[in-house]
């Protein structure tokens, strides 16, 4: 399990350039609540795999949201690392205030 709590904030611009993919960025833009749900997610499986910021966060590519949850999809390195602790689905908790986002994402077997 690996969980994020992040205080929803205005983001520089930079910050999408920096650690969100192409495909993040075209998806969610600059809205800061969704911003801020995307790094949580991107947080929560890095540390699901155990690595944190040991591998750049745009290898943990978020292609959407649903019903409380997310679809990810794992590049290069942390596709690798999360096919040797036993892969399985990437499962997501999002729950989201007025103030803070919530992330709790699953490695189930």
């Amino acid at each position: 399990v690996g969980v994020d709590l992040e205080t929803i904030s205005k983001r520089h611009p930079a910050f999408g350039a920096e650690w969100f993919t192409e495909g993040e960025q075209q998806r969610f833009g600059t809205d800061d609540r969704l911003m801020t749900t995307v790094w949580a997610c991107k947080e929560s499986v890095l540390k699901v795999l155990g690595v944190g910021m040991a591998i750049h966060p745009r290898q943990v590519e978020v292609l959407s949201f649903n019903e409380g949850g997310a679809e990810v999809f794992l590049h290069s390195e942390a596709a690798q690392i999360c096919a040797e602790i036993g892969g399985g689905n990437l499962e997501f908790e999002i729950v989201s205030t007025q103030e803070r986002v919530l992330v709790k994402a699953r490695l189930a077997a």
